[in-house]
């Protein structure tokens, strides 16, 4: 049985939140094991305050100093065991690097020398199911509901106190394609405070301007874009009735602290596998030939028209939301 075990994430926050199944996993069945996780910068907070992990190496990929240090950390952990849900070959390296008696990760025909056991990506799973296959070759290929749809509920500040029946809107995400139009989120937000309902805005620090557009409209929005930790934007979201969110990180934070979530797709697609993980969501999205046009976003719409985002009427979104808090 290891005594030590490491898991590999280093993608982003929707990425690594999905891995959060697979952690409980293990600690489930490797419980007096001491968990490790090598995660991207910004990450280590979250996941040691809910003890989701035993310790954390972080790392800023783009500094080749922050690369080295985290390495350093991984190899005086000494991990038994090494759990790759991350795919590339800087991982695959470091797999190798760090030479633990037993490794598993995905099959890839570029990979195979850096792990002891691989496991098939099956893309017609979801990736938290894609995620605990990497278990198969422990033995472990059961998971109650309490492992596979973990349940986090946030703690420790009363800084959203005043934050009740809210909708919350998330109109940003890392690429620009994924972005449902400007003019559906103002209408999302101009029904629901019509309605009498307290609506607030998140996202990431690079989408500010998104939220000054939609605050400066309507002011009495609370806007919290670039202004929370993921911990915060945790305990923010498990506050609000629903969350009305693009393909983005937010979706998957709003899942695992129970926020029932409307996302909506464009560019990619929930069949690929990062629809929200939670049982009371739905997806809007609208059936073209050209979807999904790649496994992640584009800066600019391909063919130019980005019709996966315009033809999405906020009435349907709306309509959507309502029928699911129904």
């Amino acid at each position: 049985m290891p005594g030590k075990i490491l898991v590999i994430q280093t993608a982003f926050l929707g990425d690594l939140f999905l891995s959060i199944p697979l952690l409980k996993a293990i600690k489930k069945q490797y419980p007096s094991a001491r968990l490790g996780l090598f995660c991207r910068k910004g990450f280590k907070e979250f996941f040691l305050k809910y003890k989701l992990v035993d310790e954390c190496m972080e790392v800023d990929k783009k500094e080749a100093s922050s690369r080295a240090q985290a390495y350093k950390e991984a190899k005086e952990f000494k991990p038994d065991l090494i759990i790759s849900a991350h795919q590339s070959f800087r991982t695959a390296l470091l797999v190798w690097r760090l030479q633990t008696n037993e490794s598993i990760g995905f099959s890839n025909w570029w990979s195979s020398w850096a792990y002891t056991k691989t496991v098939p990506r099956d893309l017609k799973l979801h990736d938290v199911e894609r995620q605990l296959s990497l278990l198969q070759p422990l033995g472990f290929t059961h998971f109650t509901d309490d492992i596979k749809y973990p349940r986090i509920l946030p703690f420790g500040s009363d800084k959203f106190k005043d934050i009740h029946q809210a909708v919350a809107l998330a109109p940003g995400s890392q690429w620009r394609t994924k972005r449902w139009t400007l003019s559906g989120f103002l209408d999302c937000a101009g029904e629901y405070l019509t309605r009498g309902k307290m609506v607030v805005l998140v996202g990431a620090p690079n989408e500010v301007e998104i939220g000054k557009v939609i605050s400066e409209k309507y002011p009495s929005v609370k806007n919290f874009i670039g202004k929370t930790s993921i911990d915060e934007l945790a305990q923010l979201l498990h506050r609000c009735e629903v969350l009305i969110s693009n393909d983005s990180g937010a979706m998957h934070v709003a899942s695992v602290v129970g926020t029932p979530v409307i996302s909506i797709f464009g560019p990619t697609v929930p069949s690929q596998g990062y629809a929200p993980w939670n049982k009371k969501s739905a997806v809007v999205e609208v059936d073209l030939s050209c979807r999904p046009c790649g496994a992640h976003g584009h800066d600019k719409c391909p063919i130019g028209t980005h019709d996966c985002m315009k033809k999405i009427l906020s009435k349907e979104v709306i309509t959507t939301a309502d029928r699911l808090l129904s």
